[in-house]
């Protein structure tokens, strides 16, 4: 029962995507269609075109290598849960 999580977030929540789902399995997310797809490891081929971002592990955070512009590269935390579209530190912002 999630109604106590959608209560606090405002918005009714049908399922939380825990860690293990992502670290037991091929995750492809497509943003253009909405959704999001878990293949298990063995024997996963990658679809044509497909694009393998490695996230790499730093404690509980999962970090994937991002530039922007012309910053130099900076590890992301790959965070589906954030609402907002990026967040920068200041001093990142500013080594531009």
């Amino acid at each position: 029962d999630l109604s106590l999580v959608g209560k606090a977030l405002g918005r009714a929540v049908p399922v939380v995507l825990g860690r293990d789902a992502f670290m037991q399995s091929i995750v492809t997310i497509d943003f253009d269609r909405g959704t999001i797809a878990f293949a298990p490891r063995a024997g996963f081929v990658a679809p044509t075109g497909a694009a393998e971002v490695r996230l790499k592990r730093r404690g509980p955070l999962h970090l994937l290598p991002v530039k922007i512009g012309d910053l130099p590269p900076q590890d992301a935390i790959f965070d589906l849960g954030n609402n907002g579209a990026i967040s920068l530190s200041l001093e990142y912002h500013r080594s531009s």
